[in-house]
């Protein structure tokens, strides 16, 4: 195929949108308690509490989300091409081709938290049990069972197995699994969270310091010296050094664990949930998601963001973005930095927020309000009965808010509240405009013509999933968790799907301008529609993931949250430039449009013969004339009437150019 020259037809939509571009922002951003990692090679697993597992091809740098049937990833392990994936009360997953695809390999409904491997004999160890695998997870059996209490840590050392649990202390087996003796002579705190070994040396960190054998675990001493006195959760060891993770921060030892400094991982959370070693390189995670490596003994460490965002809101130069487990951070430079603003909040959990009158509300578990832009809160009362306010927006001088028990107005910027209707519903969705307003609980769809006093439903007839609500006018349109755009040009009154060229399951629409739209997507990356949704283009040049559900814009920027690599920005004429498409697309006529298997031009006599090229919004040509014959020409005086074979293109949008006119067409 050829593609199409760029300095010729500057005009086309694909070639003046080839240079849009997205573009990380991630300077003081991360997210996410990472409870595992695994490295192999410049490839770095990392499993996430109750959000998953991510996956990076260049040590950290840029971060893909990957779906497995549970996201509460607790242990990773890589042996060989194959990848173990210990899931929180689903077992162990495997994967094959370097995580790309999954399949549950046995032990469901067990707590896997510990994985290890010597060869093809795997052990994994969790709430009340280890099991042992001789055939690479294939087939496993029991091995320990202890009652209501955690197993784990676990580490195979030569041909011993070391695992510490939650009352019992240390458990040491020389038989694979066969039996298991104590060894805790000298362990006065029989709660271990880690182990490590380097030669004859063994270190358990417990749930009261740190203790160390030197005689594979027959006594032991504590041995604190320079560590607080608290929790030790994670140990590694990397030559003659050990590593240690704690509440508090990270420390090195350089004598078998006596003695031990801290190092200068400067953060704002101390807490270390996962350490590991791989080659001259340490990874340590936080338990609010920093994922940071160093390659010099921790001298130096670089930050690898890792951000899970799950609102953005923007405000002139000021950005608002809201993070699992950092709660409110706040850019006041286009996203270029960012840093961590809870003071007064609440609570961090922040699931909405609203800019209006110069001041900013958060909304989750509480609800706050900043008159500095963010810098500052002050905490208000959340409305009467609800325990979770989930959405929020401004009609006219009222605060609207959707909780968990129906919506509610404020008056006062959210010192009182009132209740308004939709008793049970739990409201997350609210679009405003004027004294219109919008509401869903995800399945019905309910409006108001005066501000939220009063509602009607708008859609009784139809129940899809809706994860997003836009008001453009009269016209109004509503994303769901399926491919369907629903849209309404009568103020809701009637609503069509439009069957649009953009099929995407999960995916959240927000209006740019008046006709203009974006659609952020669960694993498809960001769209863009000119025509209030009638067709889209796809906008992802510059995105390492593809999983972003939140998006906000200002004067300049519109800028994407996603799930596990961050915030990502683009220039608003970047993203919106389709070129002077108008008045090519009046000049001649494509019938049907959208089309699923011909195309008919109606062409003006100065054009019935020229050449007819067909391209896709890549700019690849996928249709000449010159070399494929047209179907069922006809020409009548003064109109041209060609028809073309589409229906082996793949769906999406199109360009057709004849001459030097183009006019686009979709392919459904």
């Amino acid at each position: 195929m050829k593609k199409f020259v760029l300095l010729v037809f500057i005009t086309l939509t694909f070639f003046v949108t080839a240079n849009a571009q997205w573009e990380p922002c991630n300077n003081g951003l991360y997210g996410g308690t990472i409870s595992s990692i695994a490295v192999s090679g410049d490839t770095v697993f990392a499993g996430v509490s109750d959000c998953g597992l991510f996956i990076s091809t260049n040590r950290g740098n840029n971060w893909n989300f990957n779906q497995l049937p549970s996201n509460n990833i607790y242990s990773i392990l890589i042996n060989g091409n194959n990848i173990f994936a210990g899931v929180w009360n689903d077992g162990i997953y495997k994967s094959t081709d370097r995580g790309k695809t999954w399949i549950n390999w046995g032990i469901k409904n067990f707590n896997a938290a510990c994985l290890a491997n010597k060869g093809d004999t795997i052990i994994v160890c969790g709430f009340g049990a280890a099991y042992i695998s001789n055939d690479n997870g294939k087939n496993w059996t029991l091995k320990l069972n202890l009652t209501d209490q955690s197993v784990g840590p676990l580490l195979i050392d030569n041909d011993k197995i070391y695992i510490g649990t939650e009352n019992s202390g240390l458990l040491v087996s020389t038989d694979w699994g066969n039996s298991w003796k104590p060894k805790n002579n000298g362990l006065t705190n029989t709660w271990l969270f880690s182990i490590s070994t380097n030669g004859n040396s063994i270190i358990s960190g417990t749930n009261g310091g740190l203790f160390v054998s030197v005689d594979y675990g027959e006594t032991w001493v504590k041995s604190s010296s320079g560590l607080p006195s608290i929790s030790i959760l994670r140990l590694a060891s990397m030559g003659d050094i050990y590593l240690a993770g704690t509440y508090s921060g990270f420390y090195i030892s350089t004598d078998n664990g006596y003695n031990w400094i801290k190092n200068n991982l400067d953060t704002i959370d101390k807490s270390i949930s996962a350490l590991t070693v791989s080659g001259n390189s340490i990874y340590a995670g936080l338990d609010s998601g920093g994922l940071f490596v160093t390659d010099d003994n921790g001298n130096n460490w670089k930050q690898k963001h890792f951000g899970i965002f799950f609102k953005l809101a923007a405000n002139g130069n000021f950005v608002y973005a809201s993070s699992n487990v950092q709660g409110f951070l706040l850019s006041t430079d286009n996203g270029d930095h960012w840093q961590v603003k809870n003071t007064g909040l609440q609570d961090n959990f922040v699931e909405t927020f609203l800019v209006t009158n110069s001041m900013v509300f958060a909304g989750g578990i509480g609800i706050s309000v900043s008159s500095d832009n963010g810098i500052n809160w002050v905490s208000k009362k959340m409305p009467e009965n609800s325990h979770f306010l989930e959405s929020l927006a401004s009609c006219g001088n009222y605060i609207i808010a959707g909780t968990d028990t129906g919506t509610f107005i404020s008056s006062d910027f959210g010192e009182n509240w009132s209740y308004t209707g939709l008793t049970g519903h739990y409201i997350d969705i609210i679009a405003s405009s004027g004294e219109k307003v919008f509401v869903s609980d995800g399945y019905a769809l309910y409006k108001s013509n005066d501000c939220g006093q009063n509602w009607e439903n708008c859609n009784s007839n139809r129940y899809p999933d809706y994860t997003s609500l836009v008001i453009h006018g009269d016209t109004i349109l509503a994303g769901t968790t399926s491919e369907d755009i629903y849209k309404s040009n009568d103020n809701g009154n009637t609503w069509d799907n439009l069957n649009s060229n953009l099929r995407q399951y999960n995916l959240w629409l927000f209006g740019i301008d008046r006709n203009s739209l974006i659609a952020t997507t669960w694993g498809q990356g960001t769209y863009f529609s000119s025509d209030n949704g009638e067709s889209w283009v796809e906008r992802n040049k510059g995105l390492n993931n593809f999983f972003g559900q939140t998006s906000a814009k200002n004067d300049n920027y519109i800028f994407m949250g996603t799930w596990g690599d961050g915030i990502y920005r683009i220039k608003i004429p970047d993203f919106t430039d389709v070129g002077d498409i108008k008045s090519v697309n009046n000049y001649f006529n494509i019938s049907p449009n959208p089309a699923e298997s011909y195309i008919s031009l109606q062409l003006p006599p100065e054009y019935q013969t020229s050449q007819i090229k067909i391209y896709s919004v890549e700019g690849i040509e996928v249709y000449d004339n010159n070399y494929r014959v047209l179907i069922n020409p006809r020409v009548n005086p003064g109109v041209d009437f060609q028809t073309i074979d589409i229906s082996s293109f793949s769906p999406g949008v199109y360009y057709v150019k004849v001459g030097d006119r183009v006019c686009r067409f979709v392919k459904i």
